[in-house]
């Protein structure tokens, strides 16, 4: 059995076809992401599909409607 390579933070680094695609494109990039942990912040939309997913689960659990309802709370409320 072989000890899996561990990044700084002990998480196991997979050496995924996109991570080797990420090295070859960018190996500093690769680096800050598989070996010191690093993450994009996400951009606009992502946030967005967060935030929904976000008021799609606490509504499943009883939360109701927010008291601000914001961009995500419009795009969710709909489906409901």
């Amino acid at each position: 059995m072989t000890t899996p390579l561990r990044g700084i933070t002990g998480k196991v680094i997979n050496l995924s076809p996109t991570a080797y695609t990420t090295y070859q494109a960018c190996p500093m990039k690769w680096f800050f992401i598989k070996v010191i942990g690093l993450i994009d912040p996400p951009t606009k939309a992502m946030q967005t599909g967060i935030d929904v997913h976000d008021h799609a689960e606490r509504w499943s659990k009883g939360g109701g409607v927010p008291e601000k309802p914001d961009t995500a709370w419009r795009i969710f409320e709909p489906l409901i």
